[in-house]
């Protein structure tokens, strides 16, 4: 059995939609305030714009990309110009969303416990 480039062309494009989906999904559960502000076409506009960012930095695989999408929900689309965040994601070794979460973590546990 032969797969055609086209059937792998469209397999690829099935797995971006249901992914796509997916992340819609996610965002409506986690994100309820800021995604029910959009609706669907808006909303996958907005992960298209963070994916579409989340590439540039490196970050391609559907987990990493993922935990891209909650930091850019979380602080908003600006979030890779905040100084923790830009350090990060412009450093090309490790893990990026890792430590992302983990930069984030500290920063808000530091505050937690009275520190700033």
């Amino acid at each position: 059995m032969k797969i055609s480039p086209e059937q792998i062309e469209a397999f690829s494009v099935n797995q971006t939609k249901l992914f796509y989906e997916e992340m819609k999904c996610h965002l409506r559960e986690f994100y309820a305030l800021e995604a029910s502000q959009l609706k669907d076409e808006q909303l996958l506009r907005e992960i298209r714009s963070a994916v579409n960012l989340a590439e540039q930095y490196g970050i391609l695989s559907q987990r990493e990309i993922c935990g891209f999408l909650n930091f850019y929900f979380e602080f908003g689309h600006s979030f890779p110009e905040l100084p923790w965040a830009n350090e990060i994601l412009n450093d090309p070794w490790g893990d990026k969303v890792e430590r992302l979460y983990v930069c984030h973590l500290a920063e808000v546990e530091g505050r937690d416990n009275g520190r700033h």
